[in-house]
């Protein structure tokens, strides 16, 4: 059985039927010569930039006399406490926050909202209870 060879072939011919001389001329627009250059200017290579470059954060690794007293103070009248609220606030590493809330909850001074494995979220205690 012989296949016909034109089951694959694909027309790659230029010329529009009906037109005069069989291939589509474009005529010159000057506006659109102008957009034209417009477009080829901003098709340049594109420079990617290197994306936004975080400052590292200088936080505290030890808990000094001057840090401890701002935790002590400041701390309890926060309304939500949480790991990521100390860092930011205190400057101090996620450990250190870590023992602030559990050293803050023991003396009474915060209450616990939401523990979680991954989160930890803590209210001011209210002075009625």
């Amino acid at each position: 059985m012989e296949r016909s060879s034109t089951w694959f072939s694909f027309s790659t011919s230029s010329k529009i039927e009906g037109h005069p001389t069989g291939v589509a001329r474009r005529r010159f627009d000057p506006d659109r010569g102008m957009r034209r250059t417009k477009v080829e200017e901003e098709s340049k290579k594109k420079k990617w930039s290197k994306g936004k470059v975080k400052d590292k954060a200088n936080n505290a690794v030890v808990l000094d006399k001057n840090i401890y007293d701002r935790i002590m103070k400041e701390v309890p009248t926060y309304k939500l406490i949480s790991q990521s609220v100390l860092i930011d606030r205190m400057k101090v590493n996620g450990s250190l926050a870590r023992r602030a809330i559990i050293h803050l909850e023991k003396e009474g001074l915060i209450k616990k909202v939401v523990k979680h494995h991954a989160q930890w979220i803590y209210t001011r205690a209210s002075a009625k209870e």
